[in-house]
């Protein structure tokens, strides 16, 4: 009873009893279990080995994080679990010694600055902060985030009233980046990847989608590659607009990343449209709130690639936007235009 009571067994008890001639000053003799020289160790050609496993895993870019973050991403589709029977089964092919998962799961976590990418929706930090908030600290930013949401709502508003006008408003963003090709096969996760870009701009009144694609080999991500996509986008709008012998008022609306849309670049490019193009009169530019971006072109983001996650995609990464073509199309009112040439600032 008295060792039920503990959750003790009699082999305790014994040991004790056996240790009382042992006494020094009333303390019984230290612990001797591990005090020898015989542990098992593992060799640093199998430690190195886990390392070069790990660097052998590509990373990705994120498009969420700040650019001086140190922390490294790498494609969400695996755990380390799983990362660790690739690994196994790579050395057992090699006939090689390999470490446990142990081993594996230390050098992962401590030795790497390394994290699982997922893409997720973007999240106000203002809203976050004062979520998170303690009650005092409430207090303090209670007046911030009161006016931060009624901007907010606005914002939305102003969209709303804007898509009854007469003139055209359409939205326009960048879907985050997507690495290919993707597949279930193992050996595509660690193969060398693709950075594809899709830019939407989506027409409100009409639920028109334009998606411009193209890759990391054509172009990158800045100013010049979106100030093509939208001269283009703004050309045809003038075209159109001429052949309906009418002059019209251009409105985006777009988040506030400065990189992309929010730069001189954009807005000298708005001038020379105005100057140039004859049938457009006007372009008013509006950002979204920051952390409340309400565009309807994400739905086209979604929508294309959940599609492509369904169909599974061992293909060429040059032949991504090909099939982007083969889908995108059977979204309803879709034109897609993929790469050609883009603008240079100052050219």
């Amino acid at each position: 009873m008295f060792m039920a009571i503990l959750g003790i067994h009699s082999k305790i008890i014994r040991t004790v009893q056996e240790k009382q001639g042992t006494l020094t000053k009333g303390i019984l003799q230290a612990e001797m279990r591990g005090k020898h020289n015989k542990h098992a160790s593992i060799s640093d050609d199998i430690k190195n080995a886990v390392r070069n496993h790990i660097n052998s895993i590509l990373r990705i870019e994120s498009h969420y994080c700040r650019s001086e973050t140190k922390k490294e991403y790498i494609d969400g589709s695996k755990t380390i679990s799983e990362l660790y029977r690739d690994y196994k089964t790579s050395c057992e092919k090699q006939n090689i010694p390999y470490s446990n998962y142990l081993m594996y799961y230390t050098i992962f976590n401590n030795e790497f600055n390394i994290a699982f990418f997922i893409p997720k929706k973007d999240q106000c930090e203002l809203c976050l902060a004062f979520k998170n908030a303690s009650p005092g600290e409430k207090i303090e930013l209670q007046e911030k985030h009161d006016t931060h949401l009624k901007e907010k709502e606005l914002s939305r508003k102003e969209k709303e009233k804007d898509k009854t006008s007469n003139s055209v408003v359409a939205v326009y963003d960048l879907q985050a980046v997507l690495p290919c090709p993707t597949g279930d096969a193992t050996s595509l996760y660690y193969v060398s990847k693709l950075n594809v870009f899709n830019f939407t701009v989506y027409q409100l009144q009409n639920n028109e989608v334009g998606c411009y694609v193209w890759h990391e080999g054509q172009g990158q991500r800045g100013a010049n590659e979106i100030a093509s996509r939208v001269w283009h986008y703004l050309v045809n709008l003038n075209a159109k607009a001429h052949n309906e012998e009418k002059i019209i008022d251009v409105i985006f609306y777009s988040d506030n990343c400065t990189g992309q849309n929010k730069n001189k670049f954009i807005f000298a490019l708005y001038t020379f449209a105005v100057s140039t193009l004859e049938n457009i009169h006007s372009i008013t530019h509006r950002y979204f709130i920051t952390g409340h971006t309400q565009n309807e072109g994400i739905s086209a983001h979604s929508t294309a690639w959940c599609d492509c996650d369904v169909s599974e995609r061992y293909v060429d990464s040059c032949l991504m936007p090909h099939c982007l073509q083969s889908v995108i199309p059977l979204l309803c009112g879709v034109l897609l235009w993929l790469h050609e040439v883009f603008l240079r600032a100052g050219t």
